[in-house]
């Protein structure tokens, strides 16, 4: 992983909640939620088939993150998210819950919902460096 990959992956790591942004019937719309990240820059959530970000992800899979704020760092993050089975969201399991502990009694609802975000595009910036650092990764 390049030096700049791992710089946003540092980042993200040492965040707990990132507000998630995605269209609601043609209307924009967020939510603060609590997530994890592998190695690869994917972001993992879960929601209830109950919320409206559900229903909306299973119409439009693009969003939009945003991480960060209080250090003068932020990270904005577009990418396209992607319904997990239960099967295919247990590698994820483990470090999810080690992250966000809370997670563990949504896991085991049957209303329970997994995502994998794949990124298409990062910026991360650092406004308290001297110069500002600030770089975008396209994939």
């Amino acid at each position: 992983m390049d030096e700049q990959k791992e710089k946003v992956l540092e980042f993200i790591n040492g965040q707990k909640l990132a507000v998630l942004s995605y269209d609601n019937n043609g209307q924009p719309s967020s939510a603060v939620i609590d997530f994890s990240e592998t190695a690869d820059l994917e972001i993992i959530f879960t929601t209830l088939i109950g919320y409206r970000k559900y229903l909306s992800l299973k119409k439009n899979p693009k969003v939009a993150f945003c991480f960060g704020g209080d250090q003068n760092i932020t990270v904005q993050y577009e990418g396209v998210a992607k319904e997990l089975g239960k099967l295919d969201f247990l590698p994820y399991l483990k470090y999810h819950l080690e992250k966000n502990p809370v997670e563990a009694k949504f896991a085991e609802m049957p209303e329970a919902r997994f995502f994998k975000v794949s990124p298409t595009w990062i910026r991360y910036a650092d406004y308290g460096a001297k110069p500002n650092n600030i770089f975008e990764i396209k994939l």
